[in-house]
């Protein structure tokens, strides 16, 4: 987080300086852009939801979202992104899945996703949607999973944008508050959040809801 912050910085820092655009400059252009600009956010984040392991962050690409759009413009663009991205990767998993299982599973850190194929189920999807706002490991294997397992497609949905758009109304409305008293405090919401649903999952899985 405090590398990612620190990027973040220099980014502005730099915008400022070579290119003479503050917070309030950008807002302005995109204001000028009209729906442009929400969709533009929209298309990108869905996009790093798709693409596995892609190179823009997802965090950084929603917290300057926080940073520059309106609050309600930024939920919708959201839910967007998150709706097209997790019926895409279903729909991708549902014919390729297996492949890109097994491609995906070659990475050190991921072979736990292999144990998961078989146990996982609506339940556990809405829980670690809770785990992880967003794909954190830079690629969503919940959605791949779901798909393998032909999960109903319905409850799939349901179970993986209720939380998502939960924590997206709270972190954009408390943001968009925070951003007017000053910018950085735009990473508090987030580091709440993350740290809220990580407890909330440990107690899941120490109460047993959630299996190991």
């Amino acid at each position: 987080m405090g590398a990612f912050a620190l990027l973040l910085a220099a980014l502005f820092i730099a915008l400022h300086w070579f290119v003479d655009i503050d917070r309030e400059d950008l807002e302005a252009r995109i204001d000028r852009a009209g729906v442009w600009g929400p969709v533009a956010y929209a298309v990108i984040l869905a996009l790093g939801l798709m693409i596995p392991f892609n190179p823009v962050s997802d965090l950084l690409t929603i917290t300057v979202a926080a940073l520059v759009l309106d609050p309600f413009e930024a939920i919708v663009a959201t839910f967007a992104a998150h709706f097209v991205a997790v019926t895409v990767s279903y729909v991708v998993a549902r014919r390729f899945g297996a492949g890109i299982l097994d491609r995906v599973a070659e990475q050190p850190r991921l072979g736990f996703l292999q144990r998961l194929r078989e146990s996982i189920d609506l339940r556990t999807v809405f829980v670690l949607r809770l785990a992880l706002p967003l794909t954190a490991i830079g690629v969503d294997f919940v959605s791949y999973l779901a798909g393998m397992k032909r999960l109903n497609f319905a409850g799939y949905l349901v179970a993986s944008l209720v939380p998502w758009t939960l924590m997206s109304v709270v972190y954009f409305t408390s943001a968009g508050a925070l951003r007017d008293v000053s910018p950085a405090l735009v990473f508090v919401p987030a580091v709440v959040i993350i740290a809220g649903t990580s407890v909330l999952v440990l107690v899941l899985r120490r109460r047993r809801i959630l299996s190991a």
